[in-house]
């Protein structure tokens, strides 16, 4: 009992002979568990010749023991309880890593927006207004109203081909002529008011593309030449019908994504175009847009 084990070093030593002594199992007194610890372990015993030397640092020891410092568990429930903090530690790194991914996609999408702004500076800085000067004579007003839909215009969209052909010229043509044939109707039933329905796709987008860069500035261009033609078609309706009201709903090509998974919910360029319509027409009184994002 009081030989030194193999590979037992000298606090595990006194911690044997301690818990040996509390347990009634080896009757010594704390001097001579001293002078067998100072045999083992010590040439030079000048600082170790009062058993108190290895009696409180063992009492202390005890103390903590029994106060639950020291893990009591198993083997099997050490190695347990060290893979349960294997797997937490696991799970913060993961944590973490999802932390990390998300603020690099948000990094990622203020660089994109703030590119997207510097395009939009630049082409409106460069751009001309496209206006197609429609004159109709006024005729006398009349007191019923219109319900007028303006939808799939598919600004900045160019087709050529045997069924049908397309661009922004002819854009404008059949806005023109549009306007004609709801005057004639106006005049016809004597409508007072009209109200405008902008029913989406008014600009072909960016879902079609793949140039990240050119779809930036077709955007851009197809939000102002389409803005332009619907003010001054608004405009035109203003001078003949007592008030225009202008409601909107957007449509899936003008979406702020190419993939229809990537979207988020009301980020549409269909909804920019009134929003700028509205600020073209403001000082025109009888022209009133009654989306609740304008």
């Amino acid at each position: 009992m009081i030989q030194r084990q193999e590979n037992e070093n000298e606090c595990q030593f006194l911690w044997r002979l301690g818990q040996a002594k509390d347990k009634g199992i080896l009757d010594m007194s704390w001097q001579e568990i001293a002078d067998v610890m100072n045999k083992e372990f010590r040439d030079d015993v000048s600082e170790y010749l009062s058993e108190a030397a290895y009696r409180k640092p063992y009492q202390q020891a005890n103390r903590f023991w029994n106060a639950g410092a020291f893990s009591k568990l198993s083997e099997d429930e050490y190695i347990s309880e060290l893979r349960e903090a294997k797997h937490e530690i696991r799970k913060e790194k993961q944590k973490l890593f999802d932390e990390r991914t998300a603020l690099n996609k948000t990094l990622r999408e203020q660089g994109r927006l703030e590119s997207t702004f510097d395009v939009v500076k630049r082409a409106i800085q460069e751009y001309q207004p496209a206006k197609f000067n429609y004159e109709y004579h006024k005729d006398e007003k009349s007191d019923n109203d219109l319900v007028i839909h303006l939808t799939d215009i598919h600004c900045g969209v160019e087709i050529e081909s045997r069924f049908n052909s397309f661009n922004f010229e002819i854009l404008k043509e059949r806005l023109k002529k549009y306007i004609t044939e709801i005057l004639n109707i106006k005049y016809l039933y004597k409508s007072e008011n009209a109200y405008v329905i902008l029913g989406g796709d008014l600009i072909q987008g960016l879902i079609h593309v793949n140039s990240r860069i050119e779809s930036k500035e077709n955007i851009v261009e197809q939000i102002m030449k389409v803005t332009d033609l619907i003010s001054n078609f608004l405009y035109n309706l203003s001078q003949h019908f007592n008030i225009v009201e202008v409601h909107t709903t957007a449509g899936n090509h003008s979406r702020s994504t190419a993939s229809k998974e990537d979207s988020v919910r009301g980020e549409n360029f269909d909804l920019l175009i009134p929003f700028a319509a509205k600020k073209e027409l403001q000082n025109i009184t009888n022209i009133h847009f009654k989306n609740k994002y304008l």
